[in-house]
């Protein structure tokens, strides 16, 4: 049994599957996939309705009917009332691409050329059959208005087909305008359709008469316009367009004319546009995990962003639990974002604001991600003064500076911290590393060159610098060349020239600082270098009082703040936990087989968890020095953390867009687990939105699915040799 158990996958809101649109009385729900499974959002605000259950492959098409949801998904079609599976329509030979629900039909293409008609409530097979010639390759399929059981196919080879699917057959051909047909999307007008193409043209055809009535370019460049929407009700008549690029071109149709661009409404190709009923409303999903909606105040106005929903696009690879009871969530990734996720609600995830990055990126014509911050590689946060000013500290991928954070305005502080340098106009080593005081007036920032320095929070002003005293050599040579002291303070007598120089010193290690933290007192700090040396400070004097020299460098460490414990991962995959106050080494491990990504104490310092790019995940009981469980969490975790309440894990994997939460099953059970330790890998499935929606597991609720699974190990049959968790003393 493993400790911890799949809770929830977090910051996943839609992927390349285009949406489907379900319309209740006046409300509007959206239902979008999210890998192997869907969820339902409510238009109105963009509220999380319901969560899919979990299917074996990815989905590929999505419709919806009244309480009904229907997911492709391999060769099978999976049928759910409202959150629950109901039945399996199988029929097709290969994987099912194409879906569309009219009426009480449901109409299914896949990629072996057969169009299966299905009906609601009949699970016994299709009702009617189609054989779509080996010449033709369906790529869109729509409904035409007031067509009774007609749909309309478009093709790879760029013609058209009108099926009737009553009767099954093909009613007529058309014959296209020589480039892949990419989507088709009803219109308000009688007979039209809105055809997009690959060439980057968007086309109104007219069925009836098998007559273009207006053609519009998208891209210029020839990029594939991938979704269509056209407005119907009062107001400007317009077709908005999206394409690959993630560009939305807006088209008056009344006057044949482009009406307005938005640039980077999406990160990459834009995957359904949807025009709100009545409403100068437009909806648009991409396959950058996001849900936009686009409100058109005024005639001839551009549109402008009314609300959204999103997450990471690129993988997240730095995570860290905020305050004191673990609910809520600071992640970054390779996207460049800075975001917070509620483990509570879903609606109060968001990101952090870099600033006015939009206008900018209009301005210089640029996108918004190359004016962002690059990638976050170290953050420190503390809660006491919220309220009050910035409290949260990163340091960034070939930055030379630091940066704050104000979690309560969710956005990036006023204050940039930049370490200073022996010669004015002298670029700043890049920061590696970020800390902050558990009272949360200073910020530390550590650099490449050694460098250690204290900033005020609520003002950003530099207010010293940890260093080691100069030796003789050096300070003899510094002494030369030191500035005269002035006349004043040279009769006082408080500042000798020679103190000058020592206060000087050298930087705190010979080379890139790798980690600081500060004790809960700040009565200490410490810090680690890729020198191989651990160093302890006294942090009011800023001056070493122990030097701990660990014979390797270190590649990460963490500071268990109330036992003064030091956990250091080293270079040739050893983990090795100092006592910082008595300075010797008291616990050493070893066992992964790839460099380590990430290390970090358990807030009551039994447990200490390690991952590694050898996929593993390990759970060191540090009491005992021994290993508790080798845990393979599918792809290797870059980040961890453990709240401070211990019953949530927080993992970043490789190449996954999410944050997964993992249950601790001790501390949920209520009682100790028998576990014999050792190097048996215990495989665990990856957590996914469908595992629980914004809850917490309820009391007994992992011990019901453990006992269903087969029940837990019982100690006595385990013998002496188990490894008791949580226990006493």
């Amino acid at each position: 049994m493993a400790l911890f158990q799949p809770f929830r996958a977090l910051g996943y809101v839609a992927d390349s599957v285009p949406f489907a649109i379900q319309r209740r009385g006046k409300e509007i729900f959206v239902c979008v996939s999210v890998g192997k499974a869907w969820q339902i959002f409510n238009a109105a605000k963009l509220t999380l309705v319901f969560v899919g259950p979990q299917l074996n492959k990815r989905i590929s098409a999505l419709a919806t009917k009244g309480d009904y949801t229907y997911a492709a998904s391999g060769r099978d079609i999976i049928v759910s009332r409202r959150a629950h599976r109901e039945g399996v329509w199988e029929g097709h030979h290969a994987a099912v691409k194409h879906l569309l629900s009219f009426g009480e039909y449901v109409v299914s293409i896949g990629e072996d050329n057969r169009m299966l008609v299905w009906q609601q409530g009949d699970y016994s097979g299709p009702v009617k059959e189609m054989e779509i010639l080996t010449d033709f390759t369906p790529t869109a399929l729509t409904h035409p208005d007031t067509y009774l059981n007609k749909v309309l196919l478009g093709s790879e080879e760029g013609r058209l087909q009108l099926w009737n699917i009553s009767s099954g057959s093909l009613i007529h051909t058309f014959k296209g305008w020589g480039s892949a047909v990419r989507c088709l999307e009803t219109t308000p007008a009688l007979d039209v359709v809105a055809i997009g193409l690959a060439d980057g043209r968007a086309i109104l055809f007219n069925l009836r008469y098998d007559k273009v009535v207006a053609t519009f370019v998208h891209d210029a460049a020839g990029g594939a316009v991938t979704a269509l929407a056209v407005r119907s009700g009062a107001g400007e008549p317009l077709l908005v367009v999206g394409g690959i690029s993630g560009i939305l071109s807006v088209w008056d149709l009344e006057h044949r004319k482009l009406h307005a661009i938005i640039k980077d409404a999406h990160v990459g190709p834009v995957s359904s546009l949807y025009f709100f009923p009545e409403e100068p409303v437009l909806l648009s999903s991409g396959a950058d995990n996001s849900l936009k909606e686009w409100i058109f105040d005024d005639p001839g106005s551009s549109p402008r962003l009314l609300r959204f929903r999103s997450g990471h696009y690129r993988p997240p690879t730095s995570v860290l639990h905020y305050g004191t009871n673990g609910r809520s969530i600071l992640s970054a990734g390779q996207d460049r974002a800075f975001r917070v996720f509620s483990t509570i609600q879903d609606q109060q995830s968001k990101e952090l604001s870099q600033g006015h990055v939009k206008k900018k990126a209009r301005k210089l014509q640029k996108s918004e991600e190359e004016l962002k911050l690059a990638r976050v590689v170290g953050m420190a946060a503390c809660e006491t003064r919220e309220r009050d000013w910035s409290n949260i500290i990163t340091c960034h991928d070939g930055d030379h500076k630091a940066y704050v954070w104000h979690l309560a305005k969710a956005a990036q502080g006023q204050h940039v911290l930049t370490p200073p340098t022996s010669k004015e106009g002298d670029l700043p080593p890049m920061v590696t590393a970020v800390a902050m005081s558990p009272c949360g007036n200073s910020g530390l920032v550590a650099t490449e060159a050694g460098t250690i320095d204290v900033f005020n929070m609520q003002s950003g002003l530099h207010r010293g610098s940890f260093t080691r005293p100069l030796d003789h050599d050096q300070a003899k040579e510094r002494a030369k060349v030191a500035p005269p002291l002035s006349s004043s303070r040279a009769l006082m007598g408080t500042l000798l020239k020679n103190e000058l120089v020592a206060a000087a010193g050298r930087p705190a290690h010979s080379g890139r600082v790798v980690g600081l933290a500060v004790d809960h007192s700040n009565r200490i700090m410490v810090s680690g270098g890729y020198d191989g040396v651990v160093r302890v400070w006294d942090y009011k004097k800023r001056i070493v009082t122990d030097t701990i020299k660990v014979g390797c460098p270190l590649t990460h460490m963490h500071l268990h703040r109330g036992t003064a414990l030091l956990a250091v991962a080293l270079e040739d995959l050893r983990i090795e936990v100092y006592d910082v106050g008595a300075g010797r080494r008291v616990r050493q491990f070893s066992g992964h087989t790839d460099r380590l990504t990430c290390l970090q104490w358990a807030s009551d310092a039994r447990w200490l968890l390690s991952a590694s790019m050898d996929g593993t995940l390990r759970v060191w009981d540090v009491p005992s020095a021994r290993i508790l469980q080798v845990m393979k969490l599918g792809t290797p975790v870059t980040s961890l953390s453990l709240s401070p309440t211990l019953d949530l894990l927080a993992t970043t994997h490789v190449n996954q867009l999410g944050v997964n939460l993992w249950a601790n099953r001790p501390l949920y059970l209520g009682r100790q687990l028998a576990l014999t330790g050792g190097e048996e890998t215990v495989d665990c499935r990856m957590p996914t939105v469908s595992d629980a929606v914004a809850r917490r597991p309820e009391e007994g609720e992992l011990e019901r699915a453990s006992a269903q699974a087969g029940g837990d190990v019982d100690e006595e049959e385990e013998g002496a040799e188990g490894v008791r968790l949580l226990e006493d003393g």
